[in-house]
């Protein structure tokens, strides 16, 4: 009795659902598997898998049923129905030589010779760099039609529907309507991802894929994106090969990678939110992401998530050293000393923080004249200080070079590199100035009865002087903290 094991294979889904050339792959495999004097033929087919993924269902069966011996033969259409890469090519065919049986290919004639082999070896490279061609012509047509303002993909996002006719989205009505109350569940009551996610699922709203019960991170990234206020970026990330994951060895799974940002094609879709609301969705999710992050081992921190760096603009965290309590720059650790703010210890920072909420719940008005303040001193934005700082330290840099090429201290081919960097990071930090200041948005101040009835709750449980409570009473009244060697800049917010 003579065994052969036949391997037809088609590289994609679509192939594998429509069944192109593979019915004709088995017939002819079959056939001349018979003409080989086989008696039992074993079908080992791998259906929408790419030929550049080498644990492949299909042929890892095979690879086992050859290597259990008894095979006679294994019958593949053509070499590039094998593998689309060299390497894994030639590897399989060492494989399946060494054990005994005979690799023979439909419409290839394989000579184990080293003619047979280079030419073999030359067959395998085509197959390789006409695999790259294709995916290249692919993603630049791709591109292409992003460029003409076309989608390449249904993205299936919630709120929304692809529309054939028009290839754009169409907004969903009633998904529309579920948008807009996780939005005013995000910015007004101040639930957090985990929380819409519960409420959805309690309320028995599916999904955009009709399941019952909603993930934190699905509902993370729909109340970040850009797509609601109108905004679909095309093209943002390589994921060329992912989809052939499930079949490959951890090592070798492809990762996602973000493109350049000139390389994204922007297509304009109906919006559901404005710029407005979308930038208060940053401005939360940002704060979530500050208050939420795992507590710090060594003990308890009342100011954790609400520390900036005045000086660097970079986030403060707790850090514990000889048993007391300090709070440093994230940008001073003992490997990176970019910061010059100094440690504080955790009391100094934390007293005048708690004192000043106290103050703002015995008396309202003072929380008003905080918010006041604010909104009349922009330069208190954080963002706009950092980058404004860096603008200014770079523009005096960029002084201090001319005026020593003036002074004949140095020439102009020592400081034209120079030069031309200064140059650059000045363009760059003045752009973001501009979006900086373009993103500021006018703080709608309550009345004061409107405050002394959000702070009634709040004032209730000052007395219970249980740390989670301090946390959750700072939390609720504190946008933020920023830290100067001179200055603590406490920034206050209206609860939700």
């Amino acid at each position: 009795m003579s065994l052969a094991i036949i391997y037809p294979r088609v590289s994609t889904e679509d192939q594998a659902r429509h069944g192109y050339s593979l019915p004709d792959q088995i017939a002819q495999c079959r056939a001349k598997a018979k003409e080989l004097g086989a008696t039992t033929i074993i079908e080992c087919v791998d259906e929408g898998i790419s030929g550049d993924v080498l644990e492949r269902p299909g042929l890892t069966r095979a690879r086992q049923l050859i290597r259990d011996g008894g095979i006679s033969f294994f019958v593949c259409y053509d070499p590039d129905r094998l593998a689309r890469k060299l390497a894994h090519q030639l590897l399989i065919t060492d494989e399946i030589e060494k054990s005994g049986c005979k690799l023979v290919f439909v419409n290839f004639d394989w000579k184990n010779t080293p003619e047979g082999r280079l030419f073999y070896s030359l067959r395998g490279a085509i197959a390789e760099f006409e695999k790259e061609k294709i995916k290249e012509r692919t993603m630049r047509g791709l591109r292409q039609k992003a460029k003409q303002g076309g989608l390449t993909h249904d993205p299936r996002a919630y709120g929304y529907e692809y529309n054939s006719k028009s290839n754009n989205l169409d907004i969903v009505p009633e998904e529309a309507e579920v948008y807009m109350m996780m939005s005013k569940w995000f910015l007004q009551e101040q639930l957090g991802y985990s929380g819409i996610a519960v409420r959805l699922t309690e309320m028995g709203i599916p999904t955009k894929r009709g399941a019952k019960t909603w993930a934190a991170t699905t509902v993370t990234r729909i109340m970040t994106s850009p797509l609601y206020k109108g905004e679909l970026w095309l093209q943002r990330y390589d994921t060329v090969g992912k989809r052939n994951n499930r079949y490959r060895r951890p090592e070798d799974k492809v990762v996602p990678r973000e493109r350049p940002r000139d390389q994204w094609v922007l297509i304009e879709v109906p919006a559901i939110i404005d710029e407005v609301t979308y930038q208060a969705h940053l401005k939360q999710a940002e704060r979530i992401s500050r208050l939420y992050k795992k507590r710090t081992f060594h003990g308890h921190y009342l100011l954790s998530g609400l520390l900036r760096c005045g000086l660097c603009g970079a986030a403060m965290s707790g850090t514990t050293t000889r048993g007391r309590r300090y709070y440093r720059c994230n940008s001073r650790n003992r490997s990176n000393k970019t910061c010059s703010l100094d440690y504080f210890k955790a009391e100094i920072l934390e007293r005048p923080v708690w004192k000043e909420v106290s103050q703002w719940l015995e008396h309202p008005e003072s929380l008003i004249a905080a918010l006041k303040s604010q909104t009349e001193h922009p330069s208190s934005d954080l963002d706009l200080t950092v980058t404004q700082r860096h603008l200014d330290e770079a523009t005096k840099e960029r002084a201090r070079l001319i005026d020593l090429v003036q002074k004949g201290l140095a020439s102009v081919d020592e400081v034209s590199d120079r030069m031309r960097e200064l140059g650059e990071r000045m363009t760059r930090l003045s752009t973001t100035l501009a979006e900086q200041k373009s993103k500021q948005t006018p703080l709608h101040l309550p009345e004061i009865h409107e405050v002394e009835n959000i702070l009634r709750s709040l004032k209730e449980t000052i007395k219970i002087l249980d740390f989670d409570e301090r946390q959750r009473i700072i939390r609720d009244l504190v946008d933020q903290v920023i830290v100067t060697p001179n200055e603590l800049v406490i920034q206050a917010r209206i609860p939700g």
